[in-house]
């Protein structure tokens, strides 16, 4: 995969489909018709709107509008409410004159819809766009920041976060950016990387990773089956009771996601090493008792059964209580972790992963190559410490973050209820002999 790809692979975060709606709204409504000014909305053409736009967002500070939460100037007041009684008047007697058709009615509602839905999305934010001089004049370094930019209620104040020497230079920061972003939002990177760089693995690759574990671990499971059979997994997780109720505010908006940021020094999210706990912990206990799981997930494509969807919940729950009770890990998911990093890893470009890549050892004039080769490169950086080693990462103490059991010991815990239940019956078939 070229550089070229692997960066279209992410240009739902550039938002350029957004602009590109923005755009629409204003030239073909807010310009021409409240504005006036036919004239701009010819002038003003997408590839235009594109570059005022990255200019703005590369210079402009997002600042709170507290004069209108202030002064209530955003509320409705009694004066508006006494003209909207007498629009409602006057809308009742129009509508003894005329009787609509009522296509004609659903029509120009859907369209009001669509005309209030766009234009909201041009000015829901509560921010003003603003320049900010003083702060643009210092550079921005994510790993020699010392001073901040804080907001206050009525201004913007630049503070030191430690002591600076007379003569040393004031680094700013941007925001917690990856080099991507930075290159994205302001055109240049940092060396030899950002303190902030992560790379992603994609929903779709787990996917598609535990889809190809259960139709090549078991002989009775085709393709096909393992599809629906991961996608009833990821709904019942989805839809999980335990989970909406259990999760931590670092995880309220769920396990299930379009990507999964894996940092430097192996440092991941808890979302993704639960939710590979919970597929891998599925797919163990399969091959513990490939007659039970035959059975488990027979006619999964037509309905999954009650007791299918009873284990997976168990197993979430047992996954959860094990992650975050017990700091643990079992090996398995741990394998599937490595397994999923090495395949992230080989969709780079060669020359990026295979060592013989030099980073810069200084600033230069850097082509757009340059720029995209050096981003890259953070981001194998990032998934090569997860195979390398550095996962789990160390707490503050050194000890690690989270251990490492085998899965016969959590299976153990995982399957007990199974193994109760075939000892129950295995008892009432010996009293009945």
């Amino acid at each position: 995969m070229s550089e070229e790809q692997l960066f279209r692979e992410n240009t739902e975060k550039i938002g350029r489909d957004a602009a590109e709606e923005m755009h629409a709204v204003l030239v073909a409504d807010i310009i021409p018709n409240r504005l006036q000014c036919p004239e701009l909305a010819d002038f003003l053409t997408q590839e235009r709107f594109h570059v005022v736009a990255s200019l703005i967002m590369s210079y402009s500070f997002d600042v709170d509008r507290f004069e209108i939460e202030e002064n209530g100037k955003a509320g409705d007041s009694d004066d508006d409410d006494d003209d909207d009684d007498d629009d409602d008047d006057d809308d009742e007697d129009d509508n003894d004159d005329e009787e609509l058709d009522q296509k004609d009615v659903d029509q120009a509602l859907e369209e009001l819809d669509d005309s209030e839905a766009a234009e909201d999305r041009l000015s829901r934010d509560n921010y003003f766009k603003s320049m900010v001089p003083l702060a643009d004049t210092l550079n921005s370094n994510t790993f020699l920041v010392n001073a901040t930019l804080k907001y206050e209620k009525s201004k913007l104040v630049m503070i030191a976060e430690k002591k600076i020497k007379k003569g040393e230079q004031i680094f700013n920061i941007y925001g917690e950016l990856p080099n991507t972003e930075i290159l994205r939002k302001y055109g240049y990177v940092e060396l030899p990387s950002s303190k902030f760089d992560f790379a992603e693995i994609l929903q779709s690759s787990i996917r598609k990773f535990f889809q190809d574990a259960f139709s090549a671990k078991f002989s009775f499971i085709k393709e096909s089956q393992s599809k629906v059979l991961v996608d009833v997994i990821f709904e019942t997780i989805q839809d999980s009771d335990y989970l909406a109720e259990t999760l931590t505010e670092d995880m309220e908006e769920g396990l299930i996601a379009d990507r999964y940021e894996i940092y430097a020094n192996g440092e991941l999210l808890t979302e993704m090493l639960l939710l590979l706990l919970i597929l891998s912990s599925t797919l163990v206990a399969g091959e513990s008792d490939g007659k039970w799981f035959k059975k488990l997930v027979r006619g999964v494509e037509r309905k999954p059964s009650s007791d299918l969807l009873s284990f997976i919940n168990r197993t979430i729950l047992k996954s959860h209580q094990l992650l975050e009770d017990k700091s643990s890990l079992t090996r398995s998911s741990l394998e599937s972790l490595k397994e999923l990093v090495k395949l992230r890893i080989a969709e780079y470009p060669s020359h990026i992963t295979d060592g013989t890549y030099k980073l810069p050892e200084s600033y230069s004039h850097f082509s757009r190559k340059d720029f995209s080769e050096i981003a890259l490169f953070g981001e194998v950086k990032c998934l090569k410490d997860v195979v390398d080693g550095k996962f789990p990462p160390s707490n503050k103490d050194t000890t690690p973050q989270f251990s490492v059991i085998d899965d016969e010991k959590f299976l153990k815990n995982l399957l007990k209820r199974k193994l109760e239940e075939q000892q129950s019956k295995s008892s009432k078939k010996q009293r009945k002999q």
